[in-house]
Parts: structure tokens; C-alpha cells; sequence
């Protein structure tokens, strides 16, 4: 089928399918797409800089396929981008500092701000510019190869980061625990 046609399509959501191969071109010409899920497929290759064209864009989720290289630094021109879901694959490299630019990055997952990149092949260090991101809370990292990774510009978010892979630490503020709901404030906070 000839997607290219439905040029009005927002919302296309092909995830768990057994599709295999590359991204289709076809779906380059869908400029009014606001949601694309591919979750759970086959589909290999890599991230074509040319998603980038899609700036209707909202969702872009491609977590569990077999795409590897690397982050296309072009997916930062995606500015509508809320949720970028990218766990569960074999992408290397670096993550891209562009990547700041998504000011609007806020996958609401259970009523959380994520940003997925976790079970890659990442390695180097985490770019300090996507602290920017100030409307992210949760960074997943883990089970990645990062190295000399300097943590403290993402004081206010919590982040999973994997020092060697296969484990990982939570890190976070502590200052976030003052923002617990709970009827009293820890005691600690209050001989301070």
C-alpha cells in the first residue's frame, strides 16, 4: 500500500507488528503526522535524518526493533516532539547535544517526563546540554557503556544511569524528597 497517500493521516500506530526491513520513505511525505509508534517490530537500518521533515511530529516511538548507529542529530529540528521513545535497540555513539533543542520533550508516562534511551549501545559521556530540557523529569540511561559522566547539571530530574552495563543507579536531588506528598515533612528537614 502506497502510505504517501493519506497525507491528512495524524496518528499511526503499527507497534507490535512483525514488520521488518527499514523505515518506509513513504512516510516522509506524511507532514500532518502528529504520532508515529512502531514499537516491538523488526525494523532495521537506522534513524533517517529525513524524519526530521516530519515536524507535526508529537510522539516518535521506536522502542524494541533492531535499529542501531546512531541518533541522527537532525531529530532536533523536530521542536514539537513530546515524547521521544528510543529504549530496547542497539544505537551507538554518542547522544546527540542537539537534542536540548526538544523544549517541548514531555512523554507523559504515568504522569512522568521521560526521556527513554535506556538497553542501547551508547557510550562517552552524556551531553550536559540536555539538562535544558526543562520540562524533563525522568532520564533513563541504563544499561548503557557510559563513561566519565558528570551528573550534577541534572540536579531536578531523576535519572537511571548505568556505570557498568547491565546495572544501574538511581540518581537524584536530594532536595526532590522536600516535594514528597505526605501529611509530615521528614524530620530532618525540620533541624535544618
Amino acid at each position: 500500500a502506497d502510505l504517501s497517500k493519506l497525507t491528512t493521516l495524524r496518528n499511526l500506530y503499527l507497534n507490535e507488528n512483525d514488520f521488518s526491513g527499514t523505515i518506509a520513505a513513504d512516510l516522509l511525505e506524511l507532514t500532518a503526522l502528529e504520532r508515529l509508534i512502531l514499537d516491538e517490530n523488526e525494523i532495521s537500518g537506522t534513524i533517517a535524518a529525513d524524519l526530521s521533515e516530519l515536524t507535526a511530529l508529537r510522539v516518535l516511538a521506536l522502542a524494541a526493533t533492531e535499529i542501531s548507529g546512531t541518533i541522527a542529530a537532525d531529530l532536533s529540528k523536530l521542536t514539537a516532539l513530546q515524547s521521544l521513545i528510543l529504549n530496547s535497540n542497539d544505537f551507538s555513539g554518542t547522544i546527540p547535544a542537539d537534542l536540548s533543542e526538544l523544549t517541548a520533550l514531555e512523554s507523559l508516562v504515568l504522569d512522568e517526563r521521560v526521556l527513554y534511551l535506556d538497553e542501547n549501545d551508547f557510550s562517552g559521556t552524556i551531553a550536559a546540554d540536555l539538562s535544558k530540557l526543562t520540562t524533563l523529569r525522568n532520564l533513563y540511561l541504563n544499561e548503557n557503556d557510559f563513561s566519565g559522566t558528570e551528573l550534577t547539571a541534572f540536579e531536578r530530574l531523576y535519572v537511571w544511569h548505568a556505570a557498568p552495563k547491565e546495572s544501574f543507579v538511581l540518581i537524584f536531588a536530594p532536595w526532590l524528597l522536600l516535594h514528597l506528598e505526605c501529611s509530615t515533612r521528614p524530620r530532618w528537614t525540620l533541624e535544618q
